[in-house]
């Protein structure tokens, strides 16, 4: 497995630690001082770095798209334009952002879901860009992207195995500087349709990091995609600092509106259950994680972190966890 070197040169993959990415996407209910609250939780909770999502909306939607009413638990307008352009931080609001995260000494992103939200990312001079499920099969996207050079994260849900090694393929022409995300795209995720054997087939086919886009209730399923070489996550939360393994969403509040908000996990959740052995964590957590590797599972992959004993010992063949591929499609407005 090769390992990709960020701007600030810091190193994912290969037997370095799981990096953590707290995604606030837009939990932060279009209010600017609740992004920044959730900054700092998530600094304060160890993350490496904090992501939202950035859409040019113009680019994105057609006219008609964003004139159709949406009117539903999680609206924020009585049209989908309206909705949307009030989550949206503006590009002036990113740097303001940016600026924070800097100050606090965590590093920032976004998703670009829009090439033209990629060149404004790419100027703003984040350490990597992710692309969503929702553009993993437009690949002139992922072919111009690549071309940049700047390191990416890429997750794979709804689409089928010879998508991804296209994916693979078109970036690896341009660089290695890539991780491959295994998703599930069902919101949430119901345990029996996680596939984490995916990510072992994803090490054995492809030369660069893997990681596991988790959208399931709870954090087991995080931490056993972490012990089967998953070196970056992406989650959903809740709460005031919703984190885990890898990228994982954030929210201040479970009741916030919003598909991310409902599957979440809590603040408390993060702390007990943080990556210690990694970048981060306190001593008594390093002596968990250490504790932790002492165990079969954990010593044969490298993990990195606090283990609950029944947790992954067993497989089950009638589980669709246990089968290489079960692509869930759905339909999620957020």
């Amino acid at each position: 497995m090769s390992t990709i070197i960020l701007r600030n040169n810091v190193k994912i993959g290969g037997n370095n630690p799981c990096f953590i990415i707290a995604e606030i996407g837009q939990n932060h209910q279009g209010d600017i001082e609740i992004a920044k609250k959730l900054i700092k939780a998530a600094k304060e909770a160890g993350a490496d770095c904090v992501k939202f999502q950035k859409s040019s909306l113009k680019d994105k939607f057609t006219k008609q798209r964003l004139e159709q009413p949406y009117n539903n638990i999680n609206s924020w307008g009585s049209t989908y334009g309206e909705h949307k352009r009030y989550l949206e931080f503006s590009e002036d609001e990113y740097r303001v952002l940016l600026k924070y995260a800097q100050d606090l000494d965590i590093m920032f992103t976004a998703s670009a879901m829009d090439m033209e939200s990629f060149d404004f990312l790419l100027n703003l001079k984040v350490p990597f860009i992710k692309i969503g499920s929702g553009d993993s099969n437009n690949l002139l996207y992922i072919k111009y992207a690549a071309t940049k050079k700047i390191p990416l994260i890429v997750s794979t849900g709804m689409i089928d195995k010879a998508t991804v090694t296209s994916i693979y393929d078109i970036i690896s022409t341009q660089h290695k500087h890539f991780c491959l995300l295994h998703c599930v795209s069902a919101y949430p995720t119901p345990y029996e349709d996680c596939n984490l054997r995916v990510l072992q087939d994803y090490r054995n086919c492809y030369d660069v990091p893997v990681g596991y886009s988790g959208h399931e209730l709870g954090i087991k399923v995080v931490i056993a995609a972490v012990a089967l070489g998953a070196k970056k996550h992406e989650r959903h939360g809740s709460s005031m600092f919703s984190g885990t393994i890898g990228i994982t969403a954030v929210s201040t509040s479970s009741a916030f509106f919003g598909s991310d908000a409902s599957n979440s996990c809590k603040n408390d959740t993060f702390f007990r259950r943080r990556v210690a052995g990694g970048r981060g964590g306190t001593s008594r957590q390093a002596a968990q994680a250490r504790r932790a590797r002492n165990s079969v599972s954990a010593a044969r992959h490298r993990a990195r972190f606090y283990i609950e004993s029944t947790l992954f010992t067993q497989s089950n063949p009638e589980r669709e966890v246990d089968k290489p591929y079960v692509y869930t499609y759905t339909q999620c407005q957020y």
